[in-house]
């Protein structure tokens, strides 16, 4: 395959998110464009959807169609994993389900991704960093220590 590509994530269900111009869009394993450019940033594809930035600087969802499932709300956003992606609003970070419902307000100042049903967390008090597991549910199943 030859580079025509400016950027490229890495393929998730079957799709990757390529940089055509100034514009992301999907293709398929084969190179095939199956989402026209028309996203101004895009993450990777995870249980079927990916972050996308559609204007401004605000992230959201779209599915591997190109449809935008949950409009752009977030000051950054991460794959899903576990059927919850972190999102950031202002300097905290949360979880959201694949309708865009606040599962786990944000509340942190950094998040793993979760594996497992456990994603990391990361709390700063002073110059230390707490670190600790939180379920799906967004309940401590380790809280937060140095």
């Amino acid at each position: 395959m030859t580079a025509e590509y400016a950027e490229a994530r890495p393929f998730g269900d079957g799709r990757a998110a390529v940089k055509i111009g100034d514009r992301w869009g999907l293709i398929d394993p084969k190179g095939q464009v199956v989402v026209s450019p028309q996203f101004l940033a895009a993450g990777v594809v995870s249980e079927g959807l990916m972050a996308v930035r559609t204007g401004g600087n605000l992230w959201g969802f779209a599915d591997t169609q190109g449809r935008v499932v949950i409009e752009p709300a977030y000051d950054e956003a991460l794959a899903f994993s576990g059927g919850l992606a972190a999102v950031r609003k202002g300097t905290r970070w949360g979880f959201v389900d694949r309708h865009g419902q606040a599962v786990i307000a944000p509340q942190f100042d950094e998040v793993g991704s979760f594996l497992g049903g456990l994603a990391q967390v990361r709390q700063f008090v002073g110059e230390n960093t707490r670190y600790g597991y939180v379920d799906q549910a967004g309940r401590y199943v380790w809280s937060p220590t140095d």
